[in-house]
Protein backbone atom coordinates (compact mmCIF):
# COMPACT_ATOMS: atom_id res chain seq x y z
CA UNK A 1 0.00 0.00 0.00
CA UNK A 2 1.34 3.35 -1.02
CA UNK A 3 0.56 6.16 1.39
CA UNK A 4 1.45 9.80 1.81
CA UNK A 5 -0.03 12.84 3.51
CA UNK A 6 -1.44 15.60 1.33
CA UNK A 7 -3.44 18.76 1.46
CA UNK A 8 -6.31 18.80 -1.05
CA UNK A 9 -9.70 20.16 -2.01
CA UNK A 10 -12.88 18.89 -3.66
CA UNK A 11 -14.22 19.72 -7.12
CA UNK A 12 -17.39 19.18 -9.22
CA UNK A 13 -18.05 17.38 -12.56
CA UNK A 14 -20.48 15.70 -15.04
CA UNK A 15 -20.79 13.18 -17.84
CA UNK A 16 -22.25 12.46 -21.26
CA UNK A 17 -21.94 9.46 -23.54
CA UNK A 18 -20.54 10.97 -26.71
CA UNK A 19 -19.61 8.13 -29.01
CA UNK A 20 -21.08 4.89 -30.21
CA UNK A 21 -19.64 1.41 -30.17
CA UNK A 22 -19.01 -0.90 -33.08
CA UNK A 23 -20.40 -4.42 -32.91
CA UNK A 24 -18.07 -5.54 -35.70
CA UNK A 25 -15.73 -8.30 -34.56
CA UNK A 26 -12.97 -10.01 -36.47
CA UNK A 27 -11.40 -13.41 -36.26
CA UNK A 28 -8.40 -15.24 -37.71
CA UNK A 29 -8.68 -18.35 -39.84
CA UNK A 30 -10.37 -20.85 -37.53
CA UNK A 31 -11.10 -23.47 -40.19
CA UNK A 32 -9.03 -26.19 -38.56
CA UNK A 33 -10.92 -26.21 -35.24
CA UNK A 34 -9.85 -29.79 -34.43
CA UNK A 35 -6.29 -28.59 -33.92
CA UNK A 36 -7.24 -25.36 -32.10
CA UNK A 37 -6.00 -24.66 -28.57
CA UNK A 38 -7.46 -23.00 -25.49
CA UNK A 39 -6.08 -19.82 -23.96
CA UNK A 40 -7.36 -19.15 -20.43
CA UNK A 41 -7.53 -15.93 -18.42
CA UNK A 42 -8.32 -15.21 -14.79
CA UNK A 43 -9.63 -11.64 -14.52
CA UNK A 44 -9.14 -10.15 -11.08
CA UNK A 45 -11.31 -7.21 -10.17
CA UNK A 46 -9.83 -4.19 -8.33
CA UNK A 47 -12.24 -4.77 -5.43
CA UNK A 48 -14.62 -7.38 -4.14
CA UNK A 49 -15.84 -9.44 -1.24
CA UNK A 50 -12.55 -10.46 0.37
CA UNK A 51 -10.79 -7.84 2.52
CA UNK A 52 -12.99 -4.88 1.65
CA UNK A 53 -13.76 -3.27 4.98
CA UNK A 54 -12.57 -0.14 6.76
CA UNK A 55 -11.22 -0.18 10.30
CA UNK A 56 -13.94 1.89 11.91
CA UNK A 57 -17.39 0.75 10.88
CA UNK A 58 -16.92 -2.20 8.56
CA UNK A 59 -18.04 -0.07 5.61
CA UNK A 60 -17.25 -1.48 2.21
CA UNK A 61 -14.21 0.06 0.56
CA UNK A 62 -15.74 -1.09 -2.72
CA UNK A 63 -19.32 -1.76 -3.77
CA UNK A 64 -20.78 -3.45 -6.82
CA UNK A 65 -20.80 -0.27 -8.91
CA UNK A 66 -17.03 -0.01 -8.39
CA UNK A 67 -15.97 -3.53 -9.33
CA UNK A 68 -18.76 -5.04 -11.46
CA UNK A 69 -18.30 -5.85 -15.13
CA UNK A 70 -21.35 -5.11 -17.26
CA UNK A 71 -19.60 -5.65 -20.59
CA UNK A 72 -16.11 -6.74 -21.56
CA UNK A 73 -13.97 -6.59 -24.68
CA UNK A 74 -10.70 -8.41 -25.42
CA UNK A 75 -8.23 -7.00 -27.95
CA UNK A 76 -5.75 -9.50 -29.39
CA UNK A 77 -2.49 -7.99 -30.68
CA UNK A 78 0.16 -9.94 -32.60
CA UNK A 79 3.80 -9.06 -31.87
CA UNK A 80 6.24 -9.24 -34.76
CA UNK A 81 9.56 -7.61 -33.99
CA UNK A 82 8.85 -3.98 -33.09
CA UNK A 83 5.34 -4.12 -34.51
CA UNK A 84 2.20 -4.84 -32.50
CA UNK A 85 -0.98 -4.99 -34.58
CA UNK A 86 -4.60 -5.89 -33.88
CA UNK A 87 -5.76 -9.35 -34.97
CA UNK A 88 -9.27 -9.61 -33.54
CA UNK A 89 -11.76 -8.27 -31.02
CA UNK A 90 -13.81 -10.59 -28.81
CA UNK A 91 -16.68 -9.24 -26.70
CA UNK A 92 -19.10 -10.38 -24.03
CA UNK A 93 -21.89 -9.15 -26.33
CA UNK A 94 -20.19 -10.47 -29.47
CA UNK A 95 -21.47 -12.91 -32.06
CA UNK A 96 -20.52 -16.37 -33.31
CA UNK A 97 -17.22 -17.69 -32.00
CA UNK A 98 -16.18 -14.26 -30.75
CA UNK A 99 -18.04 -14.19 -27.43
CA UNK A 100 -16.54 -13.84 -23.97
CA UNK A 101 -18.44 -15.91 -21.42
CA UNK A 102 -18.73 -14.07 -18.08
CA UNK A 103 -20.75 -16.76 -16.30
CA UNK A 104 -17.74 -18.47 -14.67
CA UNK A 105 -17.43 -16.11 -11.70
CA UNK A 106 -15.55 -16.91 -8.49
CA UNK A 107 -16.46 -15.97 -4.92
CA UNK A 108 -13.88 -13.17 -4.91
CA UNK A 109 -15.50 -11.60 -8.01
CA UNK A 110 -12.77 -12.81 -10.35
CA UNK A 111 -13.73 -14.37 -13.66
CA UNK A 112 -12.42 -17.42 -15.50
CA UNK A 113 -12.51 -16.83 -19.25
CA UNK A 114 -11.25 -18.97 -22.13
CA UNK A 115 -10.90 -18.31 -25.84
CA UNK A 116 -9.94 -20.55 -28.74
CA UNK A 117 -6.75 -19.86 -30.66
CA UNK A 118 -5.77 -21.66 -33.88
CA UNK A 119 -2.87 -24.09 -33.88
CA UNK A 120 -0.89 -21.69 -36.07
CA UNK A 121 -0.51 -19.46 -32.99
CA UNK A 122 1.73 -21.97 -31.23
CA UNK A 123 5.12 -20.43 -30.47
CA UNK A 124 4.07 -16.96 -31.57
CA UNK A 125 3.86 -13.87 -29.36
CA UNK A 126 0.74 -11.85 -28.55
CA UNK A 127 -0.57 -9.28 -26.10
CA UNK A 128 -4.12 -9.45 -24.79
CA UNK A 129 -5.76 -6.28 -23.49
CA UNK A 130 -9.14 -6.07 -21.79
CA UNK A 131 -11.56 -3.14 -21.47
CA UNK A 132 -14.64 -3.28 -19.22
CA UNK A 133 -17.77 -1.11 -19.06
CA UNK A 134 -16.91 0.90 -22.17
CA UNK A 135 -18.57 1.12 -25.58
CA UNK A 136 -15.72 2.64 -27.57
CA UNK A 137 -15.63 1.93 -31.30
CA UNK A 138 -13.30 -0.93 -32.22
CA UNK A 139 -9.93 -0.07 -33.76
CA UNK A 140 -9.31 -1.36 -37.27
CA UNK A 141 -7.77 -4.78 -37.85
CA UNK A 142 -3.98 -4.56 -38.44
CA UNK A 143 -3.86 -1.14 -36.77
CA UNK A 144 -1.00 -0.62 -34.28
CA UNK A 145 -1.70 -0.49 -30.56
CA UNK A 146 -0.22 3.02 -30.50
CA UNK A 147 -3.46 4.16 -32.19
CA UNK A 148 -5.68 2.56 -29.55
CA UNK A 149 -3.43 3.70 -26.69
CA UNK A 150 -4.50 7.34 -27.09
CA UNK A 151 -8.23 6.56 -27.30
CA UNK A 152 -10.43 8.36 -24.78
CA UNK A 153 -13.51 6.98 -23.07
CA UNK A 154 -16.95 7.72 -24.50
CA UNK A 155 -18.12 9.19 -21.18
CA UNK A 156 -17.49 12.92 -21.42
CA UNK A 157 -18.55 14.97 -18.41
CA UNK A 158 -20.64 18.11 -18.55
CA UNK A 159 -21.02 20.92 -16.02
CA UNK A 160 -23.68 19.99 -13.50
CA UNK A 161 -23.09 16.24 -13.72
CA UNK A 162 -22.66 14.31 -10.50
CA UNK A 163 -20.03 11.70 -9.69
CA UNK A 164 -22.64 9.03 -10.48
CA UNK A 165 -21.94 9.73 -14.16
CA UNK A 166 -18.67 7.82 -13.83
CA UNK A 167 -20.07 4.83 -11.93
CA UNK A 168 -23.76 4.34 -12.75
CA UNK A 169 -23.06 1.90 -15.61
CA UNK A 170 -19.95 0.46 -14.01
CA UNK A 171 -16.61 2.23 -13.73
CA UNK A 172 -14.46 1.85 -16.84
CA UNK A 173 -11.54 -0.51 -16.30
CA UNK A 174 -8.66 -1.80 -18.42
CA UNK A 175 -6.05 -4.48 -17.98
CA UNK A 176 -3.40 -6.49 -19.78
CA UNK A 177 -2.92 -10.26 -19.56
CA UNK A 178 0.28 -11.60 -18.03
CA UNK A 179 1.89 -15.00 -17.95
CA UNK A 180 3.97 -14.80 -14.80
CA UNK A 181 5.59 -11.37 -14.83
CA UNK A 182 5.50 -10.76 -18.59
CA UNK A 183 2.68 -9.36 -20.73
CA UNK A 184 4.18 -10.95 -23.86
CA UNK A 185 2.17 -14.15 -24.19
CA UNK A 186 3.91 -16.95 -26.08
CA UNK A 187 1.16 -19.36 -27.08
CA UNK A 188 1.51 -23.00 -26.03
CA UNK A 189 -1.01 -25.84 -26.06
CA UNK A 190 -2.65 -24.68 -22.82
CA UNK A 191 -1.56 -21.21 -21.79
CA UNK A 192 -3.00 -19.61 -18.64
CA UNK A 193 -2.85 -15.90 -17.90
CA UNK A 194 -3.94 -13.48 -15.20
CA UNK A 195 -5.38 -10.02 -15.77
CA UNK A 196 -5.41 -7.32 -13.09
CA UNK A 197 -8.25 -4.96 -14.01
CA UNK A 198 -7.60 -1.32 -13.08
CA UNK A 199 -10.21 1.42 -12.70
CA UNK A 200 -9.33 4.42 -14.84
CA UNK A 201 -10.63 6.92 -12.24
CA UNK A 202 -9.61 7.86 -8.70
CA UNK A 203 -11.97 8.30 -5.75
CA UNK A 204 -12.30 11.04 -3.13
CA UNK A 205 -13.67 10.44 0.39
CA UNK A 206 -14.14 12.90 3.28
CA UNK A 207 -13.84 12.05 7.00
CA UNK A 208 -14.06 13.98 10.25
CA UNK A 209 -14.93 13.53 13.92
CA UNK A 210 -15.23 17.14 15.04
CA UNK A 211 -18.40 17.62 17.13
CA UNK A 212 -19.25 21.23 16.24
CA UNK A 213 -18.72 20.90 12.48
CA UNK A 214 -21.34 20.43 9.77
CA UNK A 215 -20.66 20.33 6.04
CA UNK A 216 -23.26 22.04 3.90
CA UNK A 217 -21.95 21.44 0.36
CA UNK A 218 -18.95 20.14 -1.59
CA UNK A 219 -17.88 20.34 -5.21
CA UNK A 220 -14.91 19.19 -7.28
CA UNK A 221 -13.40 21.99 -9.34
CA UNK A 222 -11.09 21.68 -12.33
CA UNK A 223 -12.13 18.07 -12.94
CA UNK A 224 -11.18 16.71 -16.40
CA UNK A 225 -14.07 16.25 -18.78
CA UNK A 226 -12.70 13.00 -20.13
CA UNK A 227 -10.01 10.38 -19.62
CA UNK A 228 -7.98 7.74 -21.42
CA UNK A 229 -8.86 4.06 -21.43
CA UNK A 230 -5.22 3.05 -20.98
CA UNK A 231 -2.61 4.69 -18.78
CA UNK A 232 -0.46 7.17 -20.71
CA UNK A 233 3.31 7.53 -20.51
CA UNK A 234 2.74 10.95 -18.92
CA UNK A 235 -0.36 12.12 -17.08
CA UNK A 236 -2.42 14.57 -19.11
CA UNK A 237 -2.07 18.26 -18.30
CA UNK A 238 -5.59 19.66 -18.37
CA UNK A 239 -6.23 23.03 -19.95
CA UNK A 240 -8.90 25.25 -18.39
CA UNK A 241 -11.26 24.63 -21.30
CA UNK A 242 -11.06 20.87 -20.80
CA UNK A 243 -12.16 20.81 -17.16
CA UNK A 244 -15.31 21.61 -15.22
CA UNK A 245 -17.02 21.48 -11.83
CA UNK A 246 -18.33 18.09 -10.70
CA UNK A 247 -21.06 17.62 -8.12
CA UNK A 248 -20.98 14.84 -5.51
CA UNK A 249 -22.94 11.64 -5.94
CA UNK A 250 -26.67 12.31 -5.88
CA UNK A 251 -27.48 10.27 -2.77
CA UNK A 252 -24.81 11.93 -0.60
CA UNK A 253 -26.25 13.32 2.65
CA UNK A 254 -24.50 15.51 5.19
CA UNK A 255 -25.15 14.58 8.84
CA UNK A 256 -26.07 17.23 11.38
CA UNK A 257 -23.58 18.28 14.04
CA UNK A 258 -22.24 15.08 15.54
CA UNK A 259 -22.54 14.54 19.28
CA UNK A 260 -19.86 13.67 21.81
CA UNK A 261 -19.81 10.01 22.72
CA UNK A 262 -19.51 8.94 26.33
CA UNK A 263 -15.99 9.68 27.55
CA UNK A 264 -13.75 6.77 28.47
CA UNK A 265 -10.91 7.11 30.99
CA UNK A 266 -11.07 10.89 30.91
CA UNK A 267 -10.76 11.21 27.12
CA UNK A 268 -13.33 12.97 24.97
CA UNK A 269 -14.64 10.83 22.15
CA UNK A 270 -16.83 11.80 19.24
CA UNK A 271 -18.62 9.95 16.51
CA UNK A 272 -16.86 9.72 13.20
CA UNK A 273 -18.38 10.93 9.93
CA UNK A 274 -17.21 9.05 6.86
CA UNK A 275 -18.49 10.35 3.53
CA UNK A 276 -17.40 7.71 1.04
CA UNK A 277 -17.43 7.83 -2.76
CA UNK A 278 -18.03 11.59 -2.72
CA UNK A 279 -16.34 12.03 -6.12
CA UNK A 280 -14.70 10.07 -8.90
CA UNK A 281 -12.02 11.81 -10.94
CA UNK A 282 -10.35 11.18 -14.28
CA UNK A 283 -6.55 11.25 -14.19
CA UNK A 284 -4.76 14.56 -14.39
CA UNK A 285 -1.44 16.18 -13.57
CA UNK A 286 -1.61 18.86 -10.86
CA UNK A 287 0.65 21.86 -10.40
CA UNK A 288 0.68 25.25 -8.71
CA UNK A 289 -0.83 26.87 -11.80
CA UNK A 290 -3.35 24.12 -12.61
CA UNK A 291 -4.77 21.74 -10.02
CA UNK A 292 -7.98 19.94 -9.25
CA UNK A 293 -9.38 21.04 -5.90
CA UNK A 294 -12.20 20.24 -3.53
CA UNK A 295 -14.37 23.17 -2.46
CA UNK A 296 -16.05 22.65 0.92
CA UNK A 297 -18.72 24.84 2.51
CA UNK A 298 -19.29 24.31 6.22
CA UNK A 299 -20.77 25.65 9.47
CA UNK A 300 -19.27 25.71 12.96
CA UNK A 301 -21.48 25.76 16.07
CA UNK A 302 -19.98 28.18 18.63
CA UNK A 303 -20.74 26.08 21.73
CA UNK A 304 -24.49 26.67 21.51
CA UNK A 305 -24.07 30.46 21.62
CA UNK A 306 -27.08 32.59 20.73
CA UNK A 307 -27.42 36.20 19.64
CA UNK A 308 -29.46 38.94 21.38
CA UNK A 309 -32.62 37.63 19.74
CA UNK A 310 -32.02 34.07 20.88
CA UNK A 311 -30.93 32.71 17.49
CA UNK A 312 -28.15 30.13 17.38
CA UNK A 313 -24.83 31.62 16.22
CA UNK A 314 -22.90 29.78 13.52
CA UNK A 315 -19.63 30.52 11.79
CA UNK A 316 -20.00 30.01 8.04
CA UNK A 317 -16.80 29.21 6.19
CA UNK A 318 -15.34 27.55 3.10
CA UNK A 319 -12.03 26.01 2.08
CA UNK A 320 -10.42 25.02 -1.22
CA UNK A 321 -8.19 21.97 -0.93
CA UNK A 322 -5.74 21.51 -3.83
CA UNK A 323 -3.77 18.34 -4.56
CA UNK A 324 -0.70 19.64 -2.73
CA UNK A 325 1.48 18.50 0.17
CA UNK A 326 2.31 20.63 3.19
CA UNK A 327 5.70 21.42 1.64
CA UNK A 328 3.96 22.94 -1.39
CA UNK A 329 4.70 20.13 -3.84
CA UNK A 330 1.72 18.94 -5.85
CA UNK A 331 0.43 15.40 -6.22
CA UNK A 332 -1.24 14.06 -9.35
CA UNK A 333 -4.67 12.46 -9.49
CA UNK A 334 -3.84 8.88 -10.49
CA UNK A 335 -6.20 6.13 -11.63
CA UNK A 336 -7.28 3.57 -9.06
CA UNK A 337 -6.17 5.66 -6.04
CA UNK A 338 -8.27 6.93 -3.13
CA UNK A 339 -7.81 10.44 -1.76
CA UNK A 340 -9.27 10.87 1.73
CA UNK A 341 -9.73 14.38 3.11
CA UNK A 342 -9.54 14.44 6.91
CA UNK A 343 -11.11 17.52 8.53
CA UNK A 344 -10.10 18.67 12.02
CA UNK A 345 -7.89 16.73 14.41
CA UNK A 346 -10.53 14.57 16.05
CA UNK A 347 -9.94 15.95 19.53
CA UNK A 348 -10.92 19.61 19.61
CA UNK A 349 -13.93 21.47 18.26
CA UNK A 350 -13.30 23.72 15.30
CA UNK A 351 -12.73 27.35 16.33
CA UNK A 352 -13.43 29.21 13.10
CA UNK A 353 -11.25 28.11 10.21
CA UNK A 354 -11.00 24.39 9.75
CA UNK A 355 -7.80 22.34 9.60
CA UNK A 356 -7.39 19.49 7.16
CA UNK A 357 -5.03 16.98 5.60
CA UNK A 358 -5.31 14.26 2.98
CA UNK A 359 -4.31 10.62 2.99
CA UNK A 360 -3.57 8.85 -0.29
CA UNK A 361 -3.99 5.09 -0.66
CA UNK A 362 -3.98 2.64 -3.51
CA UNK A 363 -7.63 1.77 -4.17
CA UNK A 364 -7.26 -1.94 -3.49
CA UNK A 365 -8.52 -4.54 -1.04
CA UNK A 366 -6.84 -3.12 2.05
CA UNK A 367 -8.18 -1.45 5.16
CA UNK A 368 -7.44 2.14 6.11
CA UNK A 369 -5.99 1.86 9.60
CA UNK A 370 -4.98 5.50 10.07
CA UNK A 371 -6.31 7.12 13.22
CA UNK A 372 -7.46 10.71 13.28
CA UNK A 373 -4.64 12.43 15.13
CA UNK A 374 -3.44 15.89 16.02
CA UNK A 375 0.13 14.70 15.44
CA UNK A 376 -0.34 14.74 11.65
CA UNK A 377 0.74 17.87 9.75
CA UNK A 378 -2.15 20.32 9.59
CA UNK A 379 -2.68 23.64 7.88
CA UNK A 380 -5.62 26.01 8.28
CA UNK A 381 -7.28 27.44 5.23
CA UNK A 382 -6.40 30.93 6.41
CA UNK A 383 -2.67 30.16 6.68
CA UNK A 384 -2.06 28.35 3.44
CA UNK A 385 -5.03 28.32 1.13
CA UNK A 386 -6.58 31.77 0.93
Amino acid sequence: MKKSLLLTSVLAAGLLITSCSSETVTEPDMANLESANTLSFTLRMPGGEKVSYTRADDNMIHDASEYSINNLALYEYRIEGENETLVRVIKSNGKGKNVLDLTDKNSDNSYNISITVPSEYIGKEFRYRFVANESVADPEVDSPFSDFLVTKVTRELLDGNSADALSSNGIVMSGVAKNGSTDVITIAEETKCTVEMVRIVSRIDIKYETPNLRLTSVSLRNAPKSGYIFAQEALPTIESGDCLTLLPRTDLTFPDFIKDMEAEEGENKTEKVELEKVFYLYERANSETASAMVHIEYEVDYNNKVDDEGNRVYYHGSIDVPFAKADGSFVDAIRNHRYTIVLGNGKEPVAGEIKFNIIVNDWIDVAIDDEFTSDDPEVTSGEENN
